[in-house]
Parts: structure tokens; C-alpha cells; sequence
């Protein structure tokens, strides 16, 4: 698989997955601000925003857009919010080409074998995720990292002329930071910038999943029913569906379906600096990924030998990992032996590889020196050296090296550079061939401790047989799998062969 000439790094493809695999609830109309802290009919007033979610590893750490609460009902509320800046995305959307109207049939009400089907439907809503995130981890006119917010919304319109055809536009709020100054430029020009008048919005709030456009057309109807006469305050033009939740939150998730109020002050036609623009240059849904070519020498009981070819990589290193601090380490007690739980927790937000496997993932999204964005590829090693310290006075420490082959196009071309403070840990390396000793075994590994023991097996084993191999305490973890795959994952341990 990867070969850094000195260095590689591990898998943590959460982020990855959520870009390509996030088709859930995630919607919003044209010229609104975003959702209050609320539920239907129950604590409207900010318990809501205390979650066990955060980010992308979960919600309670992203910032939500403020709301004031105008009016309290038993099926839905007034919210007011303020004037607000948003970075978006449009499809036109066929409206009954809803790939996943019977989902919950389908897959037995499994949001995660829905999940994981729906990546090959390629649908709108996944296409403008990707659009959107690409823009805030920094493939902008800045490079600048802008942090993600809540909720994320999607203004539906119907299309003029058209009638099963819809205007989607998926927007993220740009959040307090950026209120009092200006938004990158988009380097993508299908992404463009919203400025949203204080609006007045009918909201209805729901728990689940909302992973189809029957989903969410059902409890709109809803709340249209329980408005009843007040359906004349309505500007029936669009309405928007609102996602509050990461991919990883199982419980008490957040939706809402917004209707706009008239008013006679505030214009919510899009604004001429404002508009949409047409054409799309999509972040196209990741079908099978390329595996880097490698040859099996030979193959014994609990391991193989394998030999890969020199190949070019972009790696990302940190130099100072310490193993027995991770705050993964226990992660199966930690979370009762649930991956999508402790996906969702912060601890794996700040482990080192998550935030390796971010730098990696935004240079192949486009933020490099020709705005070029490479395709993902498998695995991801992450190289583990060992660096002596007083183990008396000190914890052991590593070096770690987290690595993305480049594909085939890449490797008789030059690749492009890191950008800016990236460039500092992230560099192309030509890397050189190798041998390697290779343990394969499945579920889910998420911590050193998991990583460091599969290694102490391979080098119990080879020790067995009396193999050759390097014991200098360098040895290289990978993955092939997204999150969302539950069976079958594929692992792997590789030392090198003396």
C-alpha cells in the first residue's frame, strides 16, 4: 500500500465519509437564517443544545446560529432570527426521483445500511455537502479554515417551468467570526455567498432520520395542517428543511421544516448580489476507490509477505504522539463497545490522526498549489516511529506519519504543493519500494492501544517462525473502510522485512 519514503499515517475517514456519504438531513430555502434551540412542544429554550453531540464527531461543540422564540404552540413555534451571512450551494432536484422514499422498508430502518447504499444514488444533497465543506476547510480564495456551524439548512423552490423539478440550495452558516467582516472568496464558482434579512419563521420540529425527500414533504404537510388559517401569513414561494446532526448521532437528533412568514418589510427575494449562479462543479460522489498495486510473495498462517512499489504519497506528521495518552485508548469501555458513539465523541475529534487525516483530506480536496483536486484513494497508512526518551522521566513517544497514495494519474506527474501553514507538516514524498510482513484482522480499530497491540501479535508470530524483520520499533498501521462499513472491515499491521 503506501510507502513513505520515511513516513506514513493512519486512517480516520470519518471526515471523508461524512462528505461523501452525507445525503441525510441537511436542508434549506433561499434567504434565511437558520433554526431555534427547540423541540415540539418541549424545551424550546437551549436543554436542546446540550447534546452528547458535537462537530463532526458530533454537534455540541459546533455553533448555532441564535433565534429568539416569538411564540410558543403545541405542534410548532415562531422563531425570529437575525440578519445572517451563509455560504452556499444549488441543484435542481427531480422530485420524485427519490432514490430513498422507502428506506426504512428497504433496509429494515437502518440509517446505516441506508447510509451506506446510498452513496452510489450520487444524490443532490451529498454533491452539495461536499461543495460546502470543501469551502470551509479551505479550498477558498484565503486557504482560511472557517469552522462548521449549525444548523445546516436547504431552501426548496419550485423550478419555474418545471413541475417535478425543485431549486435546492444547501447553505452553512458563516458564524460569529466572520459576521463583521468578509467571506472568502469561492474558488468553486457553483458556491457563492447569502445575506439573509431578519426573518420570522414557522418551525416544526422531529427527531429521527430524514433521509428522503418523502421525509421530509411529510412533515412540512404537518405543519401545514397544524398552521390551519395561518397558512396566509406563509409565503408559500419555498420552504426549508434543516439538519442539525453529524452522520454519528444516534439519539435525540434534531430536524426541522421551516415556513417563511410574510412581511411587508423584509424582501425575501434573493438580492441582486446575491444570485444563484447555474452549473454545478460537482465533488462527484466516490465510487470504488483505487488500492495502491502490491504483489503477495507468500502467504503463511497469520500473516503474508508482500512487496509494493515505489510510489508518490502526501503525508502529514506529527512528531509528538504519545500513544498511552490517547484519549481513544479504552474506547470500548469508554462507549460500550459502540464505534458510532465514540465517532461522536470529542475525544476522537482531537486524536492525532483525525487531525492528520484533515490536513490530507483538504489538500486532495483542492487545497494545493494548482487547486487540484486529487481523488481518494486506499488505504491510509500512518507510519509509527518510535522516538527514545528517559522512560523514567517521560512517557514513550512517537513519530507519526499519516499518508494518502496519490492514485495512478499522479505518479509520472508533478503533484501539487501544500499551501500555506499546512505546508509546514504536509509534504509530497516520492517513496521508495518495500517488503513488508502484513496481519490482516477485521472491526473496528480507533485507538493506539488497538494499533499497538495487533503489532505486538505480527511481531510475537514472526518471532515464532523466526522470520527477519526490522525490530526497530517502526511499524505502520492502515485502513480501508469508511465508518459506515459495520462488517467485514478490513485492517492491517505492516513491519518491514529485514
Amino acid at each position: 500500500m503506501v510507502i513513505s519514503t520515511n513516513k506514513m499515517y493512519s486512517l480516520k475517514i470519518t471526515i471523508f465519509c461524512i462528505i461523501t456519504c452525507n445525503g441525510l438531513s441537511f436542508a434549506f430555502p433561499q434567504n434565511w437564517p437558520s433554526s431555534p434551540d427547540s423541540k415540539q412542544g418541549i424545551d424550546w429554550q437551549g436543554k436542546g443544545s446540550k447534546s452528547s453531540n458535537r462537530g463532526f464527531g458530533g454537534d455540541g461543540d459546533a455553533e448555532m446560529i441564535p433565534s429568539n422564540i416569538l411564540e410558543k404552540h403545541q405542534d410548532y413555534n415562531v422563531v425570529r432570527y437575525p440578519a445572517s451571512k451563509w455560504v452556499c450551494t444549488k441543484e435542481t432536484v427531480d422530485v420524485n426521483d427519490d432514490t430513498m422514499k422507502d428506506w426504512r422498508t428497504t433496509f429494515n430502518d437502518d440509517p446505516m445500511a441506508a447510509m451506506r447504499a446510498s452513496k452510489k444514488f450520487n444524490r443532490p444533497s451529498s454533491k452539495m455537502f461536499k461543495k460546502l465543506f470543501r469551502y470551509i476547510i479551505g479550498v477558498n480564495s484565503q486557504q482560511a479554515e472557517i469552522k462548521m456551524t449549525r444548523p445546516v439548512t436547504t431552501i426548496r423552490q419550485k423550478a419555474k417551468g418545471s413541475p417535478n423539478m425543485e431549486d435546492e440550495v444547501m447553505c452553512f452558516w458563516s458564524g460569529t467570526p466572520w459576521a463583521d467582516k468578509n467571506l472568502p472568496e469561492p474558488v468553486d464558482k457553483a458556491i457563492f455567498i447569502q445575506n439573509r434579512p431578519e426573518l420570522d419563521v414557522f418551525v416544526r420540529r422531529f427527531g429521527g432520520w430524514a433521509m428522503s425527500q418523502k421525509d421530509w414533504t411529510d412533515e412540512k404537510q404537518k405543519l401545514m395542517r397544524s398552521l390551519g388559517s395561518r397558512m396566509k401569513e406563509v409565503d408559500t414561494e419555498y420552504y426549508a428543511t434543516v439538519g442539525y446532526n453529524s452522520p454519528w448521532t444516534q439519539e435525540n437528533r434534531r430536524n426541522e421544516v421551516w415556513l417563511v412568514k410574510q412581511t411587508d418589510t423584509a424582501d425575501l427575494k434573493q438580492p441582486e448580489t446575491n444570485k444563484i449562479p447555474g452549473g454545478s462543479s460537482g465533488y462527484g460522489e466516490e465510487k470504488d476507490l483505487e488500492t495502491i498495486p502490491f504483489e503477495v510473495l507468500e502467504t503463511k498462517q497469520n500473516y503474508e509477505i508482500r512487496q509494493y512499489p515505489a510510489a508518490k504519497w502526501i503525508c502529514n506528521t506529527n512528531k509528538n504522539v504519545i500513544p498511552s495518552a490517547d484519549p481513544m485508548n479504552g474506547w470500548q469501555q469508554k462507549y460500550d463497545n459502540d464505534p458510532l458513539k465514540a465517532m461522536s465523541s470529542s475525544a476522537w475529534k482531537n486524536q492525532a490522526s483525525s487531525k492528520m487525516f484533515m490536513k490530507l483530506f483538504k489538500y486532495i480536496s483542492g487545497a494545493n498549489s494548482m487547486a487540484e483536486e486529487v481523488k481518494m484513494t486506499t488505504p491510509v497508512p500512518t507510519k509509527h516511529t518510535s522516538i527514545k526518551v528517559n522512560v523514567l522521566l517521560e512517557p514513550q513517544k512517537e513519530e507519526q506519519q499519516m499518508c494518502f497514495w496519490l492514485g495512478t494519474p499522479w505518479q509520472n506527474k508533478k503533484a501539487p504543493q501544500p499551501l500555506g501553514k499546512d505546508a509546514v507538516t504536509t509534504e509530497v514524498v516520492q517513496g521508495k519500494g518495500i517488503k513488508v510482513f502484513v496481519r490482516k484482522f477485521g472491526g473496528f480499530a480507533m485507538s493506539q492501544n488497538d494499533w499497538h497491540s495487533q503489532h505486538d501479535q505480527l511481531k510475537s508470530d514472526l518471532q515464532q517462525d523466526g522470520a527477519k524483520f526490522k525490530d526497530n520499533e517502526e511499524f505502520y498501521h492502515l485502513s480501508y473502510d469508511s465508518p459506515w462499513t459495520m462488517k467485514n472491515r478490513r485492517n492491517e499491521i505492516w513491519v518491514e522485512v529485514e
